[in-house]
């Protein structure tokens, strides 16, 4: 039994070894050169809008709604009259405030006229005095009429002040019965409805322009290093384009504006600030977004064509290349970090200088004899 088993071997061993000399691929080629590359820092954000760029619009005074020219979505421009309260009792009240400026001058044209008669007749009690026809007492009393018709000139002058004084302010309310808009915007909420009640603490609308915007993100501590303001970083938004309602990723241009010496003890993080043109809208108060900054410090990493990566058939979690040394592929396991374009970063496994095969090795058995077609990285 021994002698048998032993023929066994010995008859399939020339076999396998026929078979593995006789089989030659031809691959391509390329060589694991270290790239410098600079570090992209992703952190979450959120959009708003810029300081007294997203306001609520309330009326001066208190009243009634009678009309609203916009609507939710509505362009509006700054000064641009959007509602109008009930004046009417306003205007009665201007009128009554008419109609006794009208009764103060009458009143002061007679007091004038009183006045002047009181001071002609002073004069007159005074040569009679003179001409020892009348006495004393006349002068006397001449002189209080004449007080007494001045005090009628300034009472009536007081009540015309007071008077012009209550239609300047019925015309300022009656003015402010319009509610204009405070900034140029688009109408983002409606609040109120016509015949609705509404006072200086009860917007009516919400005006935003987002035609700037900033947004406020969180980096960790460690990272705050590798920033600094005036940085510039990549605004990453989903948004729908078609009418299949596919997503796609809109990406925008931003800079940092400022970066907080605070550190939030629960999470450990920054505020950083940026700061971008939106003129599409694309952007919208309240979204979140990511945030791609690139990091100054750059480092050393190696790329390879994605298409050198094959599934580990022993463990198809992890990836593997096809290392080329002295004409045999051998595997490598190996670990990546990120993608750039259609190159993969390999943070584990190579050594600059290797050779790798670029493409078409999945399913290739370890040690097969390769030709090589070297291309160019």
């Amino acid at each position: 039994m021994l002698v048998s088993c032993s023929e066994a071997v010995k008859e399939e061993a020339p076999e396998n070894k026929k078979e593995e000399s006789k089989t030659t691929f031809k691959l391509p080629v390329v060589i694991a050169k270290a790239t410098q590359i600079s570090d992209r820092i992703d952190i979450p954000g959120v959009v708003a809008a810029l300081p007294d760029h997203s306001v609520k619009i309330s009326p001066a005074i208190a009243g009634k709604i009678v009309s609203i020219s916009v609507v939710p979505g509505s362009h509006t421009l700054k000064g641009e009259v959007i509602a109008i309260l009930d004046d009417t009792h306003l205007r009665d009240q201007l009128n009554q405030s008419k109609t006794a400026v009208d009764t103060a001058n009458v009143a002061i044209k007679q007091a004038k006229s009183n006045l002047d008669f009181a001071k002609e007749n002073v004069e007159r009690q005074k040569r009679l005095f003179d001409a020892e026809v009348s006495a004393k007492k006349d002068i006397i009393a001449a002189e209080s009429q004449v007080a007494t018709a001045q005090s009628q000139v300034e009472t009536a002058q007081s009540q015309l002040h007071s008077a012009q004084a209550v239609i300047k302010q019925n015309s300022t309310e009656i003015a402010f019965t319009k509610v204009h808009s405070s900034i140029d915007g688009v109408v983002a909420n409606r609040f109120l409805n016509v015949g609705d009640s509404v006072d200086p603490n009860t917007p009516i609308l919400q005006i935003v322009d987002l035609k700037k915007v900033i947004v406020n993100a969180q980096i960790a501590v460690e990272l705050v290093g590798a920033v600094k303001t005036g940085d510039s970083a990549t605004i990453t938004v989903s948004t729908t384009k078609d009418d299949n309602q596919n997503r796609t990723a809109d990406q925008i241009e931003a800079t940092i504006t400022s970066i907080s010496p605070l550190v939030d003890a629960q999470t450990n993080t920054v505020r950083v600030q940026l700061q971008c043109a939106n003129t599409a809208q694309t952007l919208k108060e309240g979204e979140q977004v990511t945030v791609a900054v690139k990091s100054k410090k750059a480092h050393s990493v190696i790329l390879l064509p994605q298409t050198a990566l094959v599934p580990d058939p022993d463990d198809p979690k992890k990836q593997m290349v096809y290392v080329v040394e002295n004409g045999k592929a051998h595997r490598v396991t190996v670990e990546k970090r990120a993608f750039s374009g259609d190159k993969v970063e390999i943070i584990k496994g190579l050594k600059p200088g290797q050779k790798v095969i670029a493409k078409d090795a999945y399913g290739l058995p370890d040690q097969s004899a390769i030709e090589e077609v070297r291309l160019s990285n």
